[in-house]
Formats: C-alpha cells, sequence, structure tokens
C-alpha cells in the first residue's frame, strides 16, 4: 500500500514526513520512500523506518526528508508500506 501527501517547504532544515499503516492485524516488512523536490530545490531522505501505530509491534512504514538547499516549494513524499498477514 502506498500513500502521497505534499508539503510546502521554504527554509533549508525544514522537515517533513508522515507514516502510512498496514491494515488491521497485518505487520510491515519492508517499506520505502519516493521525494519529488519542487524547481531548484535539494531533499534529502532523513529517516525510512518501520514504526508502530496503535496495534501489534512494526505495523506501520515511517519516512521524513528535509529540504537541505536550493528554491522554496512544494514537495511530494510517497511512501509504500509493505504487510503480511
Amino acid at each position: 500500500m502506498s500513500q502521497t501527501q505534499s508539503f510546502p517547504v521554504v527554509n533549508d532544515g525544514d522537515t517533513f514526513g508522515f507514516t502510512v499503516a498496514c491494515p488491521a492485524g497485518a505487520l510491515v516488512i519492508g517499506g520505502g520512500e519516493s521525494i519529488t523536490p519542487a524547481g531548484g530545490a535539494v531533499v534529502a531522505v532523513r529517516e525510512s523506518r518501520p514504526s508502530q501505530v496503535p496495534g501489534p509491534a512494526y505495523n506501520a512504514w515511517s519516512s521524513a526528508g528535509v529540504k537541505t538547499s536550493g528554491t522554496t516549494g512544494t514537495f511530494n513524499l510517497t511512501i509504500w508500506a509493505i504487510c503480511s498477514t
């Protein structure tokens, strides 16, 4: 499963991120992310890891990015959570 969110990022050092949860009763076995920056902005992955939302341990995937330099813009962050029951 995947989800995409958009974030307006202005200043160098601004961070953005969110979490994608597996369906009820499933555990996350992997995941990843894709960051699409705007214009000439430079971004980097800050974290990409299994996480826990209410329920069993490691039932979600969390990712975050950081703007390191370049122009202001809106960034799209897509997170994939690979889940298994």
